[in-house]
């Protein structure tokens, strides 16, 4: 059970993907008529700049209407700290009803509305649990106990934003409970490294037993997708010598003006490096975007942390230099991938999802309108695969 309509994302799904074979000509308008009567979408049409606007309007909304509730409800409650606790999760519980009603009426999937609503409801519930525990309770706790919370509200609703701070939580937790032992500090960037390691392992994994279902694979594609790239950014993070260095200069008692060397900084600068060449590796060879991006990211992190502690150059010398190696490599990488190489294009390519060629509905559709008009001769069914040229991991 979902609060979404499953089979209507895929529905909306199937429709996107038809529309961009639409436009690219690799079917007519009468077979993209027939596709969207086959499979109707209810949610409603909107835009970026719409569900960002509309979700800054129902925080503020929601914001105004809970200080409004409050005038009158909060003089009847006791001035401890657990009434308000108690109240928030009332609220919240009373809240996720009617916002459950109200999404099950299918018109709302990521429309700005519904999520700053599932926003405004997990607060309400994860700030009236972590309030009813006693002042003294460690961070690290409060976390343990707000982390199921958000895990279940990411399993209902399959949302981005909860996921996000789901994650959040969880480096919070491994952070501060690190902290909590004398060994902590001198292990914690490789628990980082080896928890970020795992957590992509487990993203991926999931994201492999969801494929035979692409009703479940499209309800957590957005989920799974930020846990990949969250997880490989902090195992950048976690081995980068200036992140270590610096991290560990904030958490000495008391803080120095300038961080001091690290024990083991060797390994740290090799793992500076080698971290994002090992990303670009498995980039170039299995044409996975996300590997490739991070790879570019963390090179420029890495050379960044080289020339924080190796001054050879001034630094508008440096800017001057590092800027226009940056565009001549651009310039010379559009140009030699204008011609595709090796699976490798410049090209702007459509995401075409191969499982949705494996609906039988979807494809009797088509071939049955096709069977009434002339077939674009650009569209041929089979014996192909239609992972675009780089595509690999979209988010």
């Amino acid at each position: 059970m979902k609060a979404y309509n499953q089979e209507g994302i895929y529905n909306q799904a199937v429709v996107m993907q038809a529309e961009r074979w639409c436009r690219q000509q690799l079917i007519t308008n009468e077979q993209l008529t027939a596709l969207q009567l086959a499979f109707p979408v209810k949610f409603r049409a909107t835009n970026s700049f719409l569900d960002i606007g509309m979700f800054i309007f129902t925080l503020v909304a929601c914001s105004g209407a809970y200080a409004l509730f409050m005038l009158p409800v909060g003089a009847l409650l006791n001035t401890g700290v657990s009434s308000f606790g108690v109240f928030k999760l009332a609220v919240g519980i009373v809240s996720w009803l009617l916002l459950n009603r109200y999404l099950g009426e299918g018109t709302l999937y990521h429309n700005g509305i519904d999520t700053a609503l599932i926003s405004v409801v997990v607060a309400l519930v994860v700030s009236g649990v972590n309030f009813l525990l006693p002042d003294t309770t460690p961070f690290w706790i409060h976390c343990t106990i707000s982390l199921p919370v958000l895990l279940l509200a990411v399993w209902y609703y399959g949302d981005t934003l909860i996921a996000f701070v789901a994650i959040a939580t969880f480096y919070a937790l491994i952070f501060s409970s690190m902290l909590t032992v004398s060994w902590g500090k001198l292990a914690m960037p490789f628990i980082i490294m080896a928890v970020s390691g795992l957590l992509y392992a487990a993203a991926r994994l999931l994201e492999k037993r969801l494929e035979p279902t692409p009703a479940d694979g499209l309800y957590y594609a957005d989920a799974l997708s930020l846990t990949q790239w969250m997880a490989l950014i902090m195992l950048v993070l976690g081995g980068n010598y200036y992140i270590v260095r610096e991290l560990n200069g904030l958490l000495m008692n008391p803080s120095p003006s300038e961080a001091p060397p690290i024990s083991g900084g060797g390994l740290f600068w090799t793992l500076t490096f080698l971290i994002p060449l090992a990303y670009g590796y498995v980039g170039f060879r299995d044409k996975n975007r996300m590997f490739l991006v991070l790879s570019t990211l963390g090179l420029v992190l890495a050379v960044v942390t080289l020339r924080t502690y190796v001054h050879v150059l001034p630094n508008s010398v440096a800017l001057v230099l590092g800027g226009l190696t940056m565009a001549l490599v651009a310039i010379w990488g559009i140009r030699f991938l204008r011609t595709p190489q090796r699976g490798f294009t410049d090209v702007p390519d459509e995401d075409s999802p191969k499982q949705f060629f494996l609906n039988a509905e979807m494809l009797t559709v088509i071939q049955s309108t096709s069977n009434t008009m002339h077939q674009s001769p650009h569209l041929k069914f089979g014996g192909g695969d239609f992972d675009g040229g780089g595509a690999g991991q979209t988010y």
